[in-house]
């Protein structure tokens, strides 16, 4: 279970990185357990769950655990969107 977490982790900030999503993305891969806090405003997490149906807490807190290799080019897509496009 901890390697797929670190593989998730990992390929969420490549993807990001890839995608040139403002910003810096270390923090994915230096936190340590199953959530995140993926640095969002509220405004951007609200537009994240409206617009993309990606859930996070109000504080921007991820369940790194739920991403799956399906899944993540979503996730990464999603956040990029919401960097450029939110209000934050």
């Amino acid at each position: 279970m901890l390697n797929r977490i670190i593989a998730m982790r990992s390929g969420l900030k490549k993807r990001l990185e890839a995608l040139k999503t403002p910003g810096s993305w270390d923090h994915i891969t230096s936190q340590r357990g199953m959530f995140c806090l993926i640095g969002l405003a509220p405004a951007q997490i609200e537009y994240l769950r409206k617009k993309h149906h990606v859930y996070t807490l109000e504080n921007g807190r991820m369940n790194v655990a739920a991403l799956t290799p399906s899944n993540l080019d979503h996730v990464a897509w999603s956040i990029h969107d919401t960097v450029l496009n939110a209000k934050g």
